[in-house]
């Protein structure tokens, strides 16, 4: 007995039972309802998933791993925003173009900063009236609010938890490096004594503290000092502002502070000595006191009679003696005065500049000033600065030459005049090589050296030559050599010395060493000719040099004209600028978007870089002293005063010299590799030595000097100790802070050198532009930057320089590079689209251009930090995802206004921009369309459920006899199915089960279809056992569940097991709908137990008592007579009489085989043309705004971005692993070489900055070397590193690092910072075709993993490298997507066929069926190209689904032909057919009516992959099932019967049922033959 047999018994012992007792049916009914009510609710808790990366990822590649080590350390991968723009004309490098791209992209990327503009110079001020002066007009603060403004930005309105709410903008989203505290900015501005705003500067002590400081001594109630404080002070500022000019003016270090307390103390003496005087004796003169008291305070051992005489001279009297008289009664009073007031004031000089350290600023601080300082310098000194050029150019030339400056000054400025008249007519004499010869003539006939030293060589006493020969031989020699060389010569020529001799023997008094003279002469000569050769490579370069320096000085318009500073008090980043690449990077207009701040800097950087570092300006970039006395001695300075409690005398005056000789000893000692400990000691030994002084505070008098033996004695005390060590740490923070700023400053100056767009060309649109260019100029631009980033030798500073040679600009001209802000390449495909070239390979038109924009991923540390500071609180990941949310959807509504060209967008017809077009998507924009797809649409769902109820209560109701009318309990059926739906998804959502866009708008039209075909199949059994005419309701159970219970437990458990089985898929959508599919099969067929089958008992019940259905039209008579005159329905007549004869004709059944073979053939064949993959433009919805956007970007970019991702314990020992690896993806024909990896990858950039070449670093230095290139221009990588500290493994910033290996190390520096993991970008190319992609990800990965493999390091256990990106998340499923489908097909047969056969115990049934499931999913398969469907998630399910299909419309066939107990397999098929035909028809019309609702859905994707993929799966199914199976059935079924009994009960109408089953051995006769009759016109459906 097979299973099916013994479940067909089963089954009709639980009829029997049901049949028989209502309260079994009452419980199965109210379990079937709790558990409804249970599950249902489910869907209220789902999760909805739209996700890409969590969707169509492959679960069983290295991506899952790999995405999760990419959110571990950098929160995933980056969000995008994107723009693309084109115009009618196809040609968008032109101005116009340009513009509209700014026009339109400022609003969303630029931020609006015009807060800023109410500053100047970092105070609040009016706006200087130099901005009037037209040769000002340029100056970038003259223009803050037109350069800060962002008009109409978009912005995202959100609402804090205090319901306060604040805008977010790009700024806020994008992804930008951290800014480290060294160049921050601050918003407490600070000056200088000498400027208008010192006493308000946030970081000095004002007034008001200076003054109430001096009001708790002694002196505070005395006239004297009250009458003279506001005088006092003002002295004292004007005596500051004296003290800084001299100093700006100095060449050697000062005593700051020492010189501060001179000038201040002496002003201060002179006030308040003033103002004591008269209170003493109001008769006197202010003026002759005030130089008395002047006097006293430099010398106060002056003699009286001195001190008169200043007074008289001051005053014009003779009252001197008077004024003399009052200092002893006020002296002590003045002095106290003068040192209360004296010790704020000298704090608050030294604050200005120690505050920016203390709050580790003081490189953007550094910066500010030293800029300012460079400024006042060139402003003073401009006219000197150039006139010294060429000496200090040719001078250097000459050192470098010769290692000292020795070359002829006649004969280098007769050159010199060659070649500047050269350039007055318009010649180049860099590449003429006439002037180069004429220039090298003019040197050696004007010059006496060396020619002269040379024969001073060849002479002694006794042999020398004669002066009037030399003097007339050597121009005939000169002459002769020129001519030699002119014509390609090289030396003299015989009669050349003849010529020589004779000029030499004709001349002189004595020709007796004619020979000798003349072979001196001619080797003095061609000496002067060949160190001639270098001095006019010099004097060249010297000339240009001459003329490129005007340029390359700050000019006044910076700094107007000295009326402000270049750079504001405060300055620094307060952000760098956002991620992007646009095509307006060629150009200075790339600008438009970046910080106001940033662009501050644009007008400085170049001309600090130049003056600060090039050679022509090294002797007045010395001689300014900016950076020792802006900012080196100050912070020396203060960290005296920070140390040493603030006392000035402490390290001031007398001390100045032992802390100068400290500092040489501590920096003596570290370089001879001592202990910072030990170099501590050799300090203050030293500071002793020199006549270091301890100061006593309360009493000066009491000071020790601390080498005399009364010093010694105290400093062997503890309190000596104490201070010998308090002095010792002073020494090291202050020899410590010098010797970390003038190792950073040079790295920032050249950092800030490549920051930002001043070195490009404008095309007329920048504020700074002079003309606009014209499209053929533009184009030249686009062409040139374009072959420049082909062409591996053009380097970043060769862009910047705009010349190959970017030290004598000898070389050819570089008109543009790709670049971003920060002067890093990058490849011109990402931004420039549908390029065209003429043959020679010249830029003719750019067809479009893309601006890409990025932003954090949400879990990124970065990102998650500014969204906390923003809100204000500590936010979940799905909070910071919302923000992310929220900005994009504000910029959807922006964008959408430009792209469907709205009135008012200045894109709109007869606007500006009429004729441009603008296309976008933002990275919400896919999961929008899947969260879309997603939507239950309401309308569909209702209309294919009425329209289903509609067919099947129409099918199930008798018009005729509404006793034996089944429609209410056919509805019944289907509202069971449509719960029992909702209830598996709300099951699947309690197991975790995600939610996807086919979880609502197709699981429930196929799991309902499904569910309501085995609803039919139950009514098709049901309806044959009421006409039966059984007597009791618990024989009509008992034959409905045999018939039917085994039928839809068999295509219930072969779908099951398919689900099952396919759930197991690799790929996550087609996992969670097979799960969901799976428990919706299961439910489907309990509730059809627990509440059709007790609802069908009460229909029963119903019946048997002769009661008429509700709702029904038809007669109420249980005895009408008009069921024998109806007779069979037409759809049962015509599969019995005509269909089944038909298909049975021996010549159909072989035509139907031969079809078979030949679908079979053909699809075989189509099945090779079917494409794998989807790309975004086949998801969206045509005519929207991503579908003209997708479909933009996939036929004019193909170059896409990837990262080269690395985690290692060691890092310092992977290095050269890394270059190794990094060359070796560069060698793959996909990685594009227009922006190659090892340009900007963090370890090239690392190495090549500070070591010199990429070559790796020995471990040891690997952090020392990595911290210094994080000082400088490390930070625009900052976003590729994740460091921890070693000593927490806690996540830190990397910039901790620098100054952590300084000596000393810097403070809040710290040296545990290890580098764990590091990423770079590199970009494939050409990505057309799926394949491409396909490819590409595997080409790149072996590349990686080749290198990576040969890395072996047992201490670095978790070594791992990669490469990933985009590419690979959406595209790599497709490597395995052929794979996944044969395994998941094959899989589901041999599913199918195990539960086939145990159930039914026929091998040739179940390889039928199995083969007609295989050809179904294999035609489904084939027809997909004819469908414009391609192989992926999407179609992959719906192949699985199809297989669920093709069970329902055979497995019922074939388990009715192994019922059906014919002689021969045509009777059979030929019966079962009969039985089945009619059934099956309802269920492919019932179905295939619901499935016409999604060919309706609002989103072309469903309507494209649901609607048409399942429709065909449906007819396909459906031919196959009601043609071919039988066919084939009919051939090689089994002959014999699966029924449990041979013994029939042969009814009027020709139906047979089993007389043992449903009579338990009575002879059937119907004791109720009017009840039969009635009931006989009533046609069965199944599915």
């Amino acid at each position: 007995m097979s299973f099916g047999s013994f479940l067909d018994e089963k089954y009709g012992q639980l009829g029997a039972y049901l049949g028989s007792n209502t309260r079994a049916n009452a419980i199965l009914c109210a379990i079937g309802v709790v558990l409804i009510i249970i599950f249902a609710p489910g869907i209220l808790v789902s999760v909805e998933e739209n996700r890409t990366e969590e969707l169509y990822v492959h679960l069983d590649s290295r991506l899952p791993h790999q995405y999760d080590v990419l959110r571990r350390y950098w929160g995933g991968l980056t969000r995008s925003q994107l723009t693309i723009h084109e115009n009618d004309e196809g040609q968008t490098a032109s101005k116009k173009a340009l513009d509209a791209i700014i026009d339109a992209v400022s609003p969303f990327l630029k931020e609006d900063e015009t807060e800023l503009c109410g500053s100047w110079d970092g105070f609040v001020s009016s706006r200087p009236a130099e901005c009037d002066n037209p040769a000002y007009a340029n100056n970038i603060f003259c223009h803050c609010e037109e350069i800060a403004s962002s008009p109409n930005q978009v912005y995202a309105e959100w609402e804090l938890d205090s319901g306060a709410t604040i805008n977010i903008t790009m700024k806020d989203t994008c992804e930008s490096p951290d800014v480290p505290s060294v160049i921050a900015s601050t918003n407490e501005p600070t000056a200088l004594v000498s400027e208008d705003n010192f006493l308000s500067s946030g970081f000095v002590v004002t007034l008001s503290l200076l003054v109430s400081q001096a009001d708790d001594s002694a002196v505070s109630n005395q006239n004297g000092y009250k009458n003279g404080r506001a005088a006092a002070q003002s002295a004292a500022i004007a005596a500051l502002v004296e003290h800084e000019t001299l100093l700006s003016n100095s060449s050697s270090r000062q005593d700051i502070a020492g010189s501060v307390f001179e000038f201040a103390y002496d002003a201060l003496v002179s006030e308040f000595g003033n103002s004591y005087s008269l209170n003493v004796n109001s008769t006197l003169n202010s003026d002759g006191l005030k130089a008395m008291w002047a006097l006293y305070a430099s010398d106060p051992t002056s003699s009286a009679s001195a001190l008169k005489q200043a007074y008289d001279n001051a005053s014009g009297t003779t009252q001197g003696d008077f004024a003399v008289a009052t200092i002893s009664s006020v002296v002590v009073n003045v002095i106290t005065a003068s040192s209360v007031y004296l010790e704020p004031i000298l704090l608050a000089t030294m604050s200005v500049r120690y505050r920016f350290a203390l709050e580790e600023r003081y490189m953007s601080h550094a910066y500010a000033e030293v800029a300012d300082c460079v400024s006042k310098y060139i402003v003073a000194n401009r006219s000197q600065i150039l006139a010294d050029v060429f000496d200090t150019v040719v001078d250097g030339l000459d050192v470098a030459e010769n290692g000292m400056v020795d070359w002829d000054v006649t004969g280098v400025a007769a050159a010199k005049t060659v070649v500047q008249n050269s350039l007055g007519r318009g010649i180049n004499p860099a590449t003429n090589s006439t002037v180069q010869f004429l220039a090298l003539v003019a040197f050696v006939s004007n010059a006496a050296e060396p020619l002269t030293s040379y024969l001073a060589s060849k002479q002694n006493m006794t042999f020398v030559f004669d002066t009037d020969g030399v003097t007339a031989a050597v121009p005939v020699a000169i002459g002769a050599l020129a001519a030699q060389l002119s014509t390609g010569g090289t030396t003299f020529s015989e009669s050349d010395l003849t010529a020589i001799a004779t000029a030499y023997v004709t001349a002189a008094t004595d020709d007796s060493l004619v020979n000798a003279a003349t072979a001196a002469i001619a080797q003095g000569v061609g000496l002067q000719f060949s160190v001639g050769s270098s001095v006019v490579e010099a004097v060249v370069t010297g000339v240009l040099s001459t003329v490129r320096a005007p340029s390359l000085l700050m000019p006044d318009e910076v700094v107007l004209g000295g009326a402000i500073r270049p750079l504001p008090r405060g300055w620094g980043f307060d952000r760098f600028p956002c991620s992007r690449a646009t095509g307006l990077d060629v150009f200075r207009e790339g600008d438009f978007d970046a910080p106001y701040r940033m662009k501050q800097l644009d007008r400085v950087s170049q001309y600090m870089y130049y003056f600060t570092q090039l050679d022509m300006f090294k002797p007045h970039w010395e001689q300014t002293q900016c950076l020792e006395t802006r900012f080196t001695q100050p912070s020396k300075d203060g960290a005296y005063l920070n140390a040493l409690g603030g006392d000035v005398a402490t390290y001031s005056g007398t001390n100045f010299a032992a802390f100068t000789a400290a500092e040489e000893a501590f920096d003596a000692a570290v370089g001879l590799g001592d202990s910072i400990a030990d170099a501590a000691t050799a300090g203050v030994t030293a500071f002793v030595a020199n006549g270091g002084i301890k100061v006593d505070v309360t009493n000066r008098t009491n000071s020790l000097v601390l080498g005399s033996p009364r010093g010694q004695a105290y400093l062997a005390t503890s309190e000596g100790q104490s201070f010998t060590t308090t002095l010792g740490t002073a020494i090291l923070t202050a020899a410590s802070s010098a010797s970390q700023i003038n190792a950073q400053f040079p790295l920032i100056v050249q950092a800030f050198f490549s920051f930002g767009y001043w070195y490009r060309p404008t095309f007329g649109t920048h504020p700074l532009s002079t003309q606009n260019l014209t499209t053929e100029e533009i184009v030249a631009v686009f062409d040139d930057a374009i072959k420049n980033a082909r062409n591996p030798n053009i380097t970043i500073t060769e862009c910047i320089s705009h010349n190959t040679d970017p030290v004598s600009f000898l070389g050819d001209p570089v008109l543009g590079c790709v670049l971003t802000w920060s002067g890093t390449a990058l490849p011109y495909e990402l931004s420039l689209g549908r390029l065209e070239f003429d043959d020679n390979g010249n830029l003719l038109t750019i067809g479009s251009q893309r601006v890409a924009g990025s932003g954090f991923a949400e879990s990124h540390l970065s990102f998650e930090t500014a969204i906390n500071n923003l809100l204000g609180k500590e936010t979940s990941s799905q909070e910071r995802l919302d923000v992310h949310l929220a900005f994009e959807q504000a910029g959807i509504d922006y964008f959408y206004n430009l792209w469907e060209k709205a009135e008012g967008s200045g894109f709109a017809d007869g606007e500006k921009h009429d004729d441009q077009s603008l296309l976008f998507q933002m990275s919400r924009s896919v999961e929008d369309t899947i969260r879309s797809a997603g939507s239950p649409e309401i309308g569909l769902l209702a209309g294919g459920a009425i329209t289903l109820l509609v067919y099947v209560y129409l099918v199930s109701s008798n018009f005729r006899n509404a006793v034996y009318s089944h429609g209410l309990l056919a509805l019944g059926g289907v509202f069971v199915i449509v719960l029992s739906t909702f209830s598996s998804l709300g099951l699947s959502a309690y197991l975790g089960v995600k939610f996807t866009p086919i979880s609502t708008n197709v699981i429930p039209f196929i799991a309902v279809g499904v569910g309501v075909d085995d609803v039919l199949v139950m009514l098709a059994a049901y309806h044959i056992a009421i006409r039966s005419g059984f007597n009791s309701i618990n024989d009509v159970l008992k034959y409905t569940l045999s018939e039917a219970g085994s039928s839809i437990t068999f295509t219930s458990l072969t779908n099951f097991v398919a689900f099952a089985i396919a759930s197991a898929a690799p790929i996550a959508v087609v996992r969670w709908f097979c799960f969901q599919m799976l428990v919706s099969v299961f439910l489907n067929w309990l509730f059809i137990f627990l509440i059709f089958i007790p609802l069908m008992f009460w229909d029963a019940r119903r019946v048997h008592n002769g009661k008429a259905e509700r709702l029904c039209i038809g007669s109420t008579s249980s005895n009408d007579s008009g069921a024998d005159a109806e007779g069979e329905k037409v759809t049962d007549s015509f599969f019995k009489k005509v269909f089944s004869p038909v298909l049975l004709h021996n010549a159909s059944r072989v035509f139907v085989v031969v079809c078979f073979c030949i679908a079979i053939g053909l699809s075989v064949w189509q099945a090779q043309e079917v494409k794998r993959g989807t790309r975004i433009s086949e998801i969206a919805t045509k005519g929207g705004y991503l579908y003209d956007f997708a479909s933009k970007l996939e036929t004019d970019y193909t170059m896409f971005s990837g990262y080269l991702v690395t985690v290692s314990d060691e890092m310092p020992a992977t290095q050269q692993n890394l270059i190794d690896t990094v060359n070796n993806l560069q060698a793959s024909e996909w990685v594009a070489d227009s922006a190659p990896l090892a340009n900007f990858y963090w370890l090239h950039s690392m190495l090549s900055q500070t070591v010199g070449s990429v070559t790796p670093t020995s471990d040891e230095q690997f952090y020392p070397v990595f911290a210094t290139w994080m000082s400088g221009f490390g930070v625009t990588s900052a976003n590729d590193l994740f460091c921890i500290d070693s000593t927490t493994d806690e996540q830190v910033d990397c910039t901790d690092i620098i100054g952590a290996f300084s000596t000393p190390p810097a403070t809040a520096s710290n040296p545990n910072v290890k580098l764990v993991a590091v990423r770079g970008t590199y970009y494939v190319q050409n990505l057309v075709e799926i394949a491409d992609f396909v490819d590409a990800i595997a080409s790149t990965s072996q590349a990686v993993e080749e290198i990576a493999s040969t890395y072996d390091n047992t201490n670095d256990p978790d070594f791992e490298s990669f490469s990933f990106g985009y590419v690979d998340l959406f595209y790599e499923q497709y490597a395995h997507t052929y794979y996944d489908l044969y395994v998941i097909v094959g899989s589901c047969l041999a599913g199918i066929f195990v539960v086939t056969f145990l159930f039914q115990f026929s091998i040739a049934t179940s390889f039928v069926v199995c083969l007609l499931v295989f050809v179904v999913d294999l035609e489904v398969y084939a027809l997909l190209p004819a469908i414009g469907i391609t192989l992926n998630a999407f179609s992959l399910t719906n192949l699985c689904l199809a297989i669920a299909m093709a069970i329902e419309f055979t497995a019922h066939m074939a388990h009715q032909y192994l019922l059906e107990n014919k002689d021969t397999r045509k009777e059979k098929a030929a019966a079962a057919i009969g039985f089945m035909g009619t059934p099956l028809l309802n269920g492919f019309v019932s179905t295939a009516v619901a499935l016409l609702f999604i060919s309706n859905s609002k989103t072309e994707f469903i309507q494209s992959y649901y609607f048409s993929m399942f429709f065909s799966t449906v007819v396909i199914a459906y031919l196959n099932g009601i043609f071919v199976l039988p066919v084939l059935l009919s051939f090689v079924g089994p002959t014999t019967s699966t029924s449990s009994s041979k013994e029939k009960l042969t009814m009027a109408d020709g139906i047979s049922v089993k007389k043992e089953l449903l009579m338990d051995g009575k002879d059937g006769q119907n004791e109720n033959a009017k009840n039969e009759e009635s009931e006989a016109d009533v046609t069965l459906t199944v599915m």
